[in-house]
């Protein structure tokens, strides 16, 4: 499993009933409705001898709905799915999940006005 779907079944087991990897959302896909990618950083800490130890991962939640309480429910759910949670990544020891930005609701007035909130949540991994 890789670690985006290691994120998306965590999104989906925590009640987020249409949640989608990057670009594969289909057209006019029911709302409310998440987009969810994880992300590597650069290598955070390294040792004399130039080997890393530490990685950050990013996993990054986008809920759409045409009303903000959609969004905001698809939102708060797959927040409350990883916050605090430790990823089953694959090699890797890992911290929880934690929030480390929001963002304010954003209209679409391209898209008939829908309605999008992003949260970024981040954790450090460490290869066993």
């Amino acid at each position: 499993m890789t670690d985006l779907d290691v994120v998306l079944a965590a999104v989906v087991a925590g009640g987020v009933t249409r949640a989608y990897k990057p670009n594969e959302a289909p057209d006019n896909a029911p709302m409310p409705y998440s987009v969810v990618s994880v992300t590597r950083d650069l290598p955070g800490n390294y040792a004399l001898t130039g080997a890393h130890g530490t990685e950050t991962r990013r996993a990054t939640v986008q809920s759409f709905d045409s009303d903000a309480d959609g969004a905001l429910d698809f939102d708060r759910m797959a927040v409350d799915a990883l916050q605090d949670k430790v990823p089953a990544f694959s090699g890797f020891v890992c911290t929880p999940w934690r929030v480390q930005v929001g963002s304010a609701l954003v209209r679409d007035p391209d898209n008939q006005g829908v309605i999008g909130v992003t949260t970024t949540l981040l954790c450090t991994v460490s290869a066993t």
